[in-house]
């Protein structure tokens, strides 16, 4: 979500969303203390799929865990059930300070009666992470784990703890540390596939719950820039859609709509999908990248230059021809165990082709792909030599090129460079971009058990340079 309504109350908001869903899913750890179970955290998920195909995403997750003897370490308990009753009756539980679980209660932290929204927590799961969510969440006071369930959990693997284990089953990080008893998922069904200006005419192309489709308008802004502000020369606003066709249990639809006053290239369109409970998608574009037809919804751009590649060269990825940089297979182990990395450079040359035709003229070494925000890495053995010059400078700038790119289709993004050298200050570092140097890096691996997301990387870098 971008923004959720200030007084939104629980009951209106599932009065609003409830025809969007078919059942929910409970999920919860806990510990025993005193005899009785009590919560460390759980985790509800609407979810718009049937009843047994939701019991059989939670029993493979749980399978997984019966692997790893986790079900058996002594005081910790994991709970679940998935229902097609209305979630009202769970809330009023959850109001009076307990989950039930047939004839087990597991108690509630003390903090359970304060309850807020969220429109921008990250979940983990892949089954809502393209979409926008809003979450309903139950404070928490502290919260106390014996020292030995977690080391039980270290010998099973859980490198990171109860933090890991929730991470996998509650799809939660930081679990422990948050001041939450749990939260309501709501994933809000729309997903925006395409955004473009043709033939003098806005055209999008979004998916969406046909629960949603009277629940939500469009209104757009065309804006020029005059004495150095941009106002609004021109606007409409779109509730009714063309219906194309269904797509994994959404419609996709289409609106197309010629503005009165004819748009110049330096025009910008302020795009809204909108809603009583909140803003959607908001997205600030320039006509002329919208007429070149660049923009298309973040998420579904990247896994179509994905499957581009794979669909195009299949298991023939010149894989025999490939030079692995020591640097890039050193800082690939590093990272690939704590977060996905999409190493470009194992073959870049092949990634360029496919990005030129996407209107990006450079690649990266990595990129960690964050939902809508992306950080690319590029490595470098030596910052400058006597043949080459500025290496550094040189790679940064390239990558400080990719970086506008992206962020001119609508990404957030963040640029690293890492470099097997010890820091020099001569070295001409350039603005908007992080460095981690050597003594970084051996840091990176001293603690590398604190890197726990992507943007934990950026304390070890020498000089944090404005964005």
């Amino acid at each position: 979500m971008y923004t959720v309504s200030r007084d939104l109350k629980f009951e209106e908001l599932w009065a609003e969303l409830r025809d969007c869903y078919r059942c929910f899913e409970l999920r919860c750890i806990a510990v025993n203390t005193d005899g009785e179970w009590r919560n460390v955290f759980f985790t509800v998920f609407l979810n718009k799929d049937d009843l047994e195909m939701v019991k059989a995403t939670v029993n493979s997750d749980l399978n997984l865990l019966k692997r790893l003897d986790v079900l058996s370490v002594n005081g910790l308990k994991i709970f679940h059930y998935v229902s097609d009753d209305d979630i009202n009756e769970l809330v009023e539980c959850i109001r009076q300070g307990y989950l039930p679980f047939g004839d087990v209660e597991v108690k509630l932290n003390q903090g359970f009666k304060n309850e807020s929204y969220s429109g921008n927590r990250v979940i983990y799961d892949k089954r809502f992470f393209k979409l926008p969510k809003i979450t309903w969440e139950f404070g928490s006071t502290s919260k106390s784990i014996q020292d030995n369930i977690v080391y039980r959990l270290y010998a099973r693997g859980f490198s990171y703890g109860m933090e890991e284990l929730g991470e996998f089953w509650l799809k939660m990080r930081d679990i422990v540390s948050l001041s939450l008893n749990g939260l309501i998922v709501f994933p809000i069904y729309f997903v925006l596939d395409e955004l473009r200006f043709y033939e003098d005419m806005l055209r999008a192309r979004f998916r969406i719950h046909k629960c949603l489709y009277n629940k939500v308008w469009i209104p757009c802004l065309l804006k020029r820039k005059i004495d150095e502000k941009h106002i609004m020369i021109d606007s409409f606003c779109i509730h009714d859609f063309k219906f194309i066709s269904e797509e994994e249990g959404l419609g996709l639809y289409e609106i197309e709509h010629r503005f009165s006053k004819q748009p110049r290239d330096d025009d910008v369109l302020s795009f809204t999908v909108a809603s009583r409970f909140g803003i959607i998608q908001h997205d600030i574009l320039s006509i002329k990248k919208l007429k070149e037809g660049i923009y298309k919804g973040r998420l579904p751009l990247f896994r179509e230059i994905v499957k581009k590649l794979l669909n195009s060269y299949g298991y023939d990825l010149g894989k025999s021809h490939m030079n692995v940089d020591s640097l890039e297979l050193y800082v690939y182990y590093l990272l690939s165990h704590v977060f996905p990395v999409v190493w470009i450079g194992l073959n870049e040359s092949l990634w360029l082709r496919i990005f030129k035709e996407y209107g990006l003229d450079s690649t990266v070494d990595f990129i960690l792909p964050l939902g809508d925000e992306f950080i690319l890495i590029e490595c470098v053995q030596r910052y400058h030599t006597r043949k080459k010059g500025e290496i550094g400078k040189a790679e940064a700038t390239k990558m400080l090129r990719l970086k506008k790119k992206l962020e001119e289709k609508g990404f957030k993004v963040t640029a690293v460079l890492i470099c097997s050298e010890e820091y020099m200050k001569e070295y001409e570092l350039m603005d908007g971009v992080y460095y981690i140097f050597k003594e970084g890096l051996d840091k990176m691996v001293r603690e590398i058990g604190n890197i726990k997301k992507p943007r934990d990387l950026l304390k070890y870098a020498v000089n944090v340079t404005s964005l």
